[in-house]
């Protein structure tokens, strides 16, 4: 897969009005950052990053800003160069999954906010 595609099925989500939306487009981006992390994609794109926000806001969920402001804090701490001792230390105290913390690739733009 290529940024591209992948971008194009988040960006499907995120555009689909469902409950369900969110946790696919999670699952996509959760999955394009694994072909970054491994090098097989340059860098991800935070329009990919969006498109998830989308999905949450668009789905009509009740837990929509908690997944929508868990996704915002990812990309803002990868964006402001958290270390990963850092996000460690914020694992302990928040029992957060720091492969999750670790994989924003892409800042917030305007757009995101």
């Amino acid at each position: 897969p290529t940024a591209l595609s992948y971008g194009s099925v988040i960006n499907a989500w995120g555009n689909t009005k469902s409950k369900k939306a969110p946790k696919y487009a999670e699952k996509w981006l959760r999955k394009y950052e694994e072909d970054v992390r491994s090098g097989q994609i340059r860098q991800a794109e935070t329009v990919s990053y969006n498109a998830v926000l989308n999905a949450w806001v668009m789905s009509g969920r009740t837990d929509a800003l908690i997944g929508a402001r868990r996704l915002m804090d990812r990309m803002e701490r990868f964006s402001y160069g958290t270390s990963k001792s850092q996000l460690e230390e914020e694992q302990q105290l928040s029992k957060s999954n720091l492969e999750e913390d670790v994989a924003a690739m892409a800042p917030p733009n305007i757009i995101t906010y």
